[in-house]
């Protein structure tokens, strides 16, 4: 959520002295839009197997150069030294560390209700056939202290037996 505060006052001069006649002080928070529609497939769903994942989105608002989309891997999904990310839209993507990936939005303008993919290359499945914990994801602007859009709905990955 981001505070913002606006006072506004009127003042009246008299000679080269402001006077204060009336201040008015506003605040507004805003909070950030639920991304609602997500998914992953993987290209193979077998326990400790090293593939290729697709997470799909819908953004809410718009995203614009420079903005920042932020997916973070359930733990028990690993990468390797080899793992690579690629993005749907004109963008760079790398590892900040190993299971958080940052795409940078490049020269791209996408208005909301915009579909994304974001592919991983690379990644092991999970050890086990249990359902992982859940994807976490977050759309920017500018700096990634203000989340424009972030995903409220619950995606797993839940590998199968050899």
């Amino acid at each position: 959520n981001l505070p913002l505060t606006v006072t506004i006052q009127s003042s009246n001069l008299v000679g080269t002295v402001y006077y204060p006649i009336d201040t008015i002080t506003l605040s507004y928070t805003f909070t950030p839009s639920s991304i609602t529609s997500a998914s992953v497939t993987a290209l193979s769903t077998v326990i400790n197997t090293t593939t290729s994942y697709n997470f799909t989105f819908r953004s809410i608002n718009a995203l614009t150069s420079n903005s920042k989309i932020y997916l973070i891997l359930p733990s028990q999904i690993t990468t390797t030294a080899s793992s690579t990310c690629s993005c749907s839209v004109a963008s760079t993507c790398a590892f900040v560390n190993s299971t958080t990936m940052m795409v940078n939005v490049n020269s791209f303008l996408a208005v909301g209700n915009t579909e994304y993919v974001i592919s991983i290359n690379n990644i092991v499945n999970p050890t086990t056939t249990t359902p992982s914990s859940t994807f976490s994801l977050g759309t920017y602007y500018y700096n990634t202290s203000t989340p424009t859009d972030i995903l409220t709905a619950s995606v797993i990955f839940t590998a199968t037996a050899a």
